[in-house]
């Protein structure tokens, strides 16, 4: 689905005489800062490194040895965004989201310039001098070094780079993650605040027109050291008008259990639901159903490798179930499209309601390898699918096997409609014999709405 998009800043940016030309105004920039989970502390897997769009990319903010890259160049956004060192982060997954749920004529660039294990301070000028006199060399040489990197003033390199971007196109919004090294501390709204507005007047923004957005950290449920401060971080809508907050809930911490960082599981969702805020804020919805969306949980009958999008079930009643716990809203799309690489285990999908939790759909993918759900009368014998309050997504093994997933979105494309007709009209006596999906004979000229069979091929009546 492709939405043509025009605001009243593009417009300006094409009509006002001071406009630069070499500016696209179709050249979405976002700033990213923050600690080690904007940085980036998950390994990227294949599925991180492969299909990212070309219309994606990242200004390198530091000189880069492996991959090459040049401070202050373009280049497609592939992992690691932040230095050669770092891992997968929160901007990846946003900017992926971004091109996926924008008109094609759209790019989306990142500026990030991010310390693994900075406190706010590092940030902020006046302070960040003495931030880095207390330092003990002997125990923090690491931390010396990554503020080595931005020339001990990374509030600085961050304009600097988001400077030279401007030249490119145009800034819609800044991204924060970071608060563990300040884990409690009241003021540290306050001083979020003082480093928006300075990043505001030092690049001449308008704070109306460039809205902040706030992640969490490792939430309590999944084990966060310093979920605590998240209640700080909710407050900080009250400081600055134009700011969102960005649910951590249900994402996963990394598999070395150190209590601070997300999976490469949870940096996707995290990604996403900042790139499902940013879109919001222009009275969008992403178009895509991510695989990053929910939490994705395999039962003990099957696996789930995220890297090549396969279910492994080792025998019936394997399953992997997308988990909606807050329910997701399909409500503007008329298609679920889920296509099919592989299916050996005789697969089928079941989509929940969240309250009550009962299913509303369910059935085998057969032979199929696009499969669509008409999400707006889909149901479950007297269960009917409430598109604006999906619970949870199972993808279920009849067998063992695999099922391996090309793609899954939604759609109001009408390609992916399910063959339709309003009524029959038998002109032949050979015309194949049309059945419900029981088995019985359907009468032509007293049809109902419904599901129907002919040479093997389903038919709506509507």
């Amino acid at each position: 689905m492709k939405k043509k998009i025009v605001t009243l800043g593009v417009l300006l940016a094409t009509l006002l005489p001071g406009a630069k030309a070499d500016v696209d105004p179709n050249f979405y920039i976002y700033l990213c800062f923050g600690q080690s989970n904007m940085e980036g502390n998950a390994q990227p897997e294949s599925v991180d490194k492969t299909g990212v769009p070309e219309r994606f990319q990242m200004l390198a903010c530091v000189n880069f040895n492996s991959p090459k890259r040049t401070m202050g160049q373009w280049y497609k956004a592939v992992p690691p965004l932040v230095r050669e060192s770092t891992g997968l982060g929160m901007a990846d997954w946003f900017g992926r989201t971004m091109v996926q749920s924008l008109p094609e004529n759209i790019k989306i660039g990142v500026v990030d310039v991010a310390i693994g294990g900075t406190k706010i301070e590092g940030f902020m000028q006046e302070e960040v001098k003495k931030y880095i006199a207390s330092m003990n060399p002997s125990t923090e040489s690491w931390l010396i070094n990554y503020f080595k990197a931005y020339n001990n003033d990374p509030f600085q390199r961050l304009v600097d780079m988001a400077k030279i971007a401007q030249k490119s196109g145009v800034i819609r919004g800044i991204l924060l993650h970071q608060g563990c090294s300040n884990n409690g501390d009241q003021s540290w709204p306050q001083k979020v605040k003082k480093i928006y507005d300075r990043l505001i007047d030092s690049l001449s923004l308008n704070a109306a027109e460039v809205p902040l957005f706030v992640g969490e950290l490792v939430s309590q449920a999944a084990g966060g050291a310093c979920y605590g401060h998240n209640t700080i971080i909710n407050t900080v809508p009250k400081v600055i008008p134009n700011s969102y907050v960005i649910s951590s809930k249900d994402c996963p911490q990394g598999a070395q259990k150190d209590n601070l960082h997300f999976s490469a599981l949870g940096y996707r969702m995290m990604g996403y639901r900042y790139a499902v805020s940013a879109l919001a804020t222009m009275g969008l919805k992403p178009p895509y159903f991510s695989f990053s969306e929910g939490a994705l949980t395999a039962n003990v009958n099957s696996t789930y490798t995220s890297s090549n999008k396969t279910m492994k079930a080792a025998k019936a009643g394997g399953m992997v179930t997308w988990n909606y716990a807050e329910g997701a809203d399909w409500s503007d799309y008329k298609y679920l499209v889920i296509k099919l690489k592989k299916n050996t285990c005789d697969g089928e999908v079941m989509i929940s309601n969240l309250s009550p939790s009962k299913i509303a759909f369910r059935e085998a993918f057969g032979d199929k390898t696009t499969f669509v759900v008409d999400l707006q009368n889909a149901k479950n014998g007297s269960v009917k699918l409430d598109p604006a309050k999906v619970g949870k997504v199972q993808f279920r093994a009849a067998k063992a096997g695999d099922l391996t997933f090309d793609d899954v979105f939604l759609s109001n494309d009408e390609a992916y409609a399910p063959t339709a007709i309003h009524s029959v009209n038998i002109d032949s006596p050979f015309q194949a014999p049309l059945y419900s999906l029981d088995g019985r004979l359907a009468l032509p000229d007293a049809l109902k709405p419904g599901i129907y069979i002919r040479s093997g091929k389903k038919i709506v009546i509507r």
